[in-house]
């Protein structure tokens, strides 16, 4: 398994990897999966709900590394819950709907796997359920997982997986 974690991007960044550099990582390495999980820093303006500045690039992402990786699955995690301070209290960032739809559009144009995250935290507000209940899960920026959010998310993607993996199986 390989991470490429680069903070601060929203994956349209690797749009500038080489073709042939793509490809002589995979002649190295064969990659089975690819697993794609950006949002939050697609989401610096809480109340923007036209991704269509992301989509289009991301989409030439998704096309080039399905080249460049023949014979690779993909699997596009949705976003998380993003909450932003609104008057008095923190609620869910109005953009992260239109991304969510954004990201299960590519995925479904695709023909590549998609989980959505954010309904698996609980959906609308569950972000500040994750920083603000009695097992803390994320931190006070309301964006980001803390390792016990971390391992909590792990396991309910492995969970559907496996899932997925079972019914595949029937």
């Amino acid at each position: 398994m390989d991470n490429y974690s680069f903070r601060g991007i929203s994956g349209i960044e690797l749009g500038h990897l080489s073709a042939a550099m793509i490809r002589q990582m995979q002649a190295e390495r064969h990659y089975d999966l690819v697993v794609m999980h950006y949002g939050a820093n697609v989401l610096f303006k809480p109340e923007l709900t036209d991704y269509s500045w992301y989509e289009r690039p991301m989409t030439k992402v998704l096309d080039s590394l399905r080249q460049d990786l023949s014979g690779t699955s993909f699997l596009i995690i949705g976003t998380a819950d993003k909450s932003y301070r609104k008057a008095d209290k923190y609620i869910t960032a109005p953009g992260v709907e239109a991304l969510l739809k954004v990201q299960h559009d590519m995925a479904a144009e695709h023909g590549t796997a998609y989980w959505n995250l954010f309904a698996a935290m609980g959906g609308e507000g569950s972000m500040v359920k994750w920083v603000e209940g009695d097992t803390v899960m994320a931190n006070k920026d309301y964006t980001h997982f803390n390792r016990t959010g971390a391992a909590k998310v792990g396991a309910l993607l492995y969970k559907a997986l496996m899932n997925e993996y079972r019914l595949a199986q029937q």
